[in-house]
């Protein structure tokens, strides 16, 4: 077990499922999370999630 790759995982993970949540609007998903829009760009980035 890669604790690295475990967190990418769930960060990559919770951000879909908070879009899958959310319809895609991306604000109601950074919502969902608690955390800033910026901080969801950030993510999204990160992982490649569209």
């Amino acid at each position: 077990m890669n604790l690295r790759q475990n967190i990418e995982w769930t960060e990559r993970e919770t951000v879909r499922r908070a879009l899958d949540n959310s319809g895609g609007v991306k604000k109601d998903a950074a919502e969902l999370m608690g955390i800033s829009q910026r901080a969801l760009s950030y993510y999204l980035a990160k992982h490649r999630v569209e």
